[in-house]
């Protein structure tokens, strides 16, 4: 299974024409970092939130020199960040906020924590040399998992937390929870879908899987919900312990997207012996197929840090291999739709030799 194992890219070059355009392509992918970071220093995407202003008012707002100015947002423009807004009576035209930088400055609950948050890791991942991280170099911002700090642990599940509902609203229309009796949350977080799930399915009990750490969060989130009587905490590295047993419905949603294949197959290994007589494996993640662009800026930002491995974001071809591996059966793919999240689900099948269900 090598081959499967090779990432999803896009074609390479046929003609010097078309090795040119992937050089300039590259070129310009550094460009639009450098103007988002500039976009997001400079506060346009807190000024243009209110609203569009002409050239001369941003000038102004922010500070900038007029000539440069002029070329900057000439280039926002060009990338997508802002857009150009005419006077149909010949007025002086304005700079409105596109959809990427409005989300920059949106509230923590609309997604915009999440989007600054990462920028912000993203930055200390590439100060690093690169030439100097692939040589072995000691990095400025060692990041580990799990997390050793309580600051950094909290950090963590707050980043977990801002996109777990929005996970959770794409998750529910490729899958019924309203059949599920005990799920299985694999690195549940600090349970927050756990909690979400069993307000609204009366019927669902949940257990979530997870590290010492983020387990405190999720037992306090859990009193405060008020579904201690649903929804129970063990705690666990799902690195080298094995699942708990008995569940119908295991769920892994945003965890296997962050490690190397070998250790997804071991889980997904775990998952079918932690399942019933036909239970149902879940698996929710950002697929690497359908989120190339984002699997690249994920694994490059992980490149200094030795708790991550290579092959992270991986292709539903993948996923599908190895749940047929470890003896599932009756796939059935849902590509993303409104975000980022595809899910595979697959029904455990019983053994060769055991006699049938």
């Amino acid at each position: 299974m090598k081959e499967t194992l090779r990432p999803t890219s896009p074609p390479l070059p046929q003609t010097p024409l078309d090795t040119e355009d992937q050089f300039y392509a590259f070129l310009a992918g550094g460009a639009r970092h450098q103007l988002l970071l500039s976009a997001v220093d400079l506060g346009l995407d807190k000024l243009l939130s209110a609203g569009p202003l002409p050239l001369a008012e941003i000038i102004v707002q922010l500070g900038l020199d007029a000539t440069r100015a002029d070329k900057w947002m000439s280039l926002l423009v060009g990338v997508g960040l802002c857009e150009l807004v005419l006077d149909p009576h010949g007025g002086i035209p304005s700079y409105a906020a596109a959809p990427l930088l409005l989300a920059m400055a949106a509230p923590d609950l609309a997604g915009g924590y999440f989007y600054r948050e990462f920028l912000r890791y993203w930055r200390a991942s590439i100060v690093h040399d690169t030439v100097g991280v692939v040589k072995g170099a000691p990095v400025l911002y060692p990041v580990r998992y799990p997390p050793t700090d309580v600051a950094d642990t909290k950090l963590l599940h707050e980043w977990m937390r801002s996109g777990a509902l929005l996970t959770l609203a794409s998750l529910e229309k490729y899958f019924d929870f309203s059949w599920t009796k005990h799920l299985l949350d694999v690195g549940g977080g600090d349970a927050t879908m756990a909690c979400a799930l069993t307000k609204k399915h009366p019927r669902l009990k949940v257990t979530v899987f997870n590290v010492p750490q983020a387990a405190d969060l999720a037992r306090s989130n859990i009193a405060a919900a008020g579904v201690g009587d649903r929804v129970k905490v063990v705690v666990g590295d799902f690195r080298v312990d094995a699942l708990p047993r008995g569940f119908d419905t295991v769920l892994f949603s945003r965890v296997l997207a962050d490690w190397p294949p070998d250790l997804c197959q071991k889980l997904i290994n775990e998952a079918y012996a932690s399942l019933t007589p036909d239970g149902v494996l879940v698996v929710c993640e950002p697929l690497r197929d359908q989120n190339f662009e984002l699997s690249i800026a994920w694994e490059h930002s992980y490149l200094p840090y030795d708790d991550f491995g290579a092959h992270t974001y991986k292709t539903t071809e993948l996923y599908e291999w190895m749940m047929a591996v470890s003896g599932f059966g009756e796939l059935t793919r849902h590509p993303r739709r409104e975000s980022i999240h595809g899910a595979i689900v697959a029904r455990k099948l019983p053994q060769a030799g055991s006699g049938g269900r």
